[in-house]
């Protein structure tokens, strides 16, 4: 690792070293994506690329943890491509979840999709509400002309 004569890391050297660490796990989570970026790399000589994994529509299930430096806390389980769970490792947000912790994630997820469903069954469409308020107030002008015509 390069080191300035202030002791400091150069910021080139520490991205560079956060990027490796990313695509490492990143490649860990998705290995079939990884192996493609490989190829890809073999055929095009270029070696910083990672096409496959930053496409991958793999989903990888994360849990979120108490990081007082990122003000984050713990609890929450999210999902993410494997990239940004990467990310999300690295920066010691997140770490994988539970199968316990992803049943229940989906469990819930499941039951708010079913309540909203339901909810929106339940309601009248706009479409259905204008026309209502439309036919109301139809009605409305043809008593009132009826029964000014009566008088």
């Amino acid at each position: 690792m390069q080191v300035d004569p202030g002791g400091q890391e150069d910021d080139e050297t520490k991205m560079q070293k956060y990027w490796r660490e990313v695509y490492g796990i990143a490649a860990i989570l998705d290995p079939a994506a990884h192996q493609r970026d490989i190829s890809d790399m073999a055929i095009s000589g270029n070696k910083n690329r990672h096409r496959w994994i930053d496409g991958s529509g793999k989903v990888c299930y994360l849990m979120s943890v108490t990081n007082s430096d990122r003000r984050t806390t713990s609890g929450a389980v999210c999902k993410a491509p494997p990239r940004i769970a990467a990310e999300c490792l690295v920066k010691h947000t997140h770490r994988l979840a539970t199968d316990e912790q992803i049943a229940g994630h989906d469990k819930e997820h499941k039951r708010r999709f079913d309540e909203a469903l339901a909810i929106k069954n339940s309601e009248r469409t706009a479409a259905e509400q204008i026309a209502g308020a439309l036919g109301t107030a139809l009605n409305q002008r043809n008593n009132r002309q009826e029964t000014s015509k009566q008088s």
